[in-house]
């Protein structure tokens, strides 16, 4: 049964000062939140000395009742983000899988609420996973543009996971930079990094829309202002636990994007999918090199939805794996290095940590 899901507000606040702390409320005047507050982020051209931000995939929700897949880990990961929240991350990366939605508008509603006390404090920029917008049908309300019913390519495993929503709920509760195509690929910069969010769930081949977007704002970036480029999308490129049709999407991603992440020198690349954790060696072709001459890829879909805990295939470039510990990634960047964390939730333990150099 359709349940209208009301009005969505969207307010602009212009002329915000960097490390100011702001102090809001929101609501009507029957009914208003508690005071929160957030601080301005530095303008591009100011010179900063960290920018801290987390990233993940494939979360849910833990609210009851909830009538729809596992999500063991939410609740952990959502209290654990608050507190980094409070502490000082400058922004959060959700790339793909975030309510689980499917269609159930009640299920965006305990999302949204369930992440009020993070999304309050730091800005929440979320990219498209296939349970936001793979679809089957519907096509002619999709607000990406994407031709017919979007992306299905003989190889790929892209169904109707979405349940019919086609990126619409998405697309309507989130904004984002207007450079891209909306909720569906943009970039952004904060502080010392550069940021894009692409969609695996649209084509991303050469001569593509997106890959020529992608390709020209990764020639604008600006490395004497942001040294670091960070790219994420729900699909991982690199991932070597066993899941063959996912593999297989893996290496046309790896066919049509590599190349242009080594030429425009991306330092790390952020996925989800595989509800799993995985870190790969600095690598480019497959192959293991020097750190700061190639990209690093790391899949972090442990935020919430049950953990998939089949067997790893035994690749040189795969450094570190877990599929039994939920987690988010904590990333920490200076002009010189990248410090890149997997946090545990609950207890905060620290079991993947290495360190990126700047490109040499």
């Amino acid at each position: 049964m359709f349940q209208d899901p009301g009005f969505f507000h969207t307010a602009l606040l212009k002329d915000l000062k960097p490390g100011v702390k702001y102090f809001y409320s929101y609501g009507t005047d029957e009914d208003t939140s508690k005071v929160t507050s957030f601080t301005g982020p530095p303008y591009p051209e100011t010179k900063v000395a960290v920018t801290k931000f987390a990233g993940y995939g494939d979360m849910g929700v833990y609210y009851p009742p909830y009538y729809g897949d596992s999500m063991p880990g939410a609740a952990d990961v959502t209290h654990a983000l608050e507190q980094e929240a409070a502490e000082g991350l400058d922004f959060i990366l959700h790339f793909g899988d975030i309510s689980y939605a499917r269609g159930r508008g009640y299920i965006w509603d305990q999302f949204m609420s369930q992440m009020t006390k993070v999304a309050e404090q730091v800005p929440y920029m979320v990219g498209v996973g296939n349970h936001e917008y793979d679809h089957v049908s519907g096509g002619d309300k999709d607000p990406s543009g994407a031709p017919e019913n979007g992306f299905h390519p003989e190889w790929g495993n892209y169904g109707d996971d979405g349940g019919g929503e086609c990126g619409v709920p998405t697309s309507h509760r989130y904004v984002s930079p207007d450079n891209g195509n909306g909720v569906f690929w943009y970039s952004f910069d904060y502080g010392l990094v550069h940021v894009i969010q692409f969609s695996s769930e649209h084509d991303f081949r050469p001569g593509s829309r997106q890959f020529l977007w992608i390709e020209k704002d990764l020639k604008s970036v600006d490395r004497k202002k942001t040294p670091w480029i960070v790219v994420t999308s729900h699909r991982p490129l690199y991932a070597s636990q066993d899941a063959e049709s996912d593999y297989v999407v893996g290496q046309h991603m790896i066919k049509a994007l590599e190349e242009l992440f080594h030429t425009y020198k991306v330092n790390i690349h952020l996925s989800g999918h595989y509800h799993s954790y995985e870190s790969t060696c600095t690598v480019v072709g497959g192959n293991c090199v020097k750190p700061g001459t190639a990209t690093v890829y790391v899949v972090v879909g442990t935020s919430g939805h049950a953990l998939e805990e089949q067997a790893y295939r035994p690749y040189p470039w795969s450094k570190y794996q877990n599929c039994v510990t939920f987690g988010y990634e904590r990333i920490t960047a200076n002009s010189t290095h990248m410090h890149v964390e997997y946090v545990t939730a609950p207890g905060g333990k620290v079991l993947d940590d290495f360190t990126i150099p700047v490109w040499e």
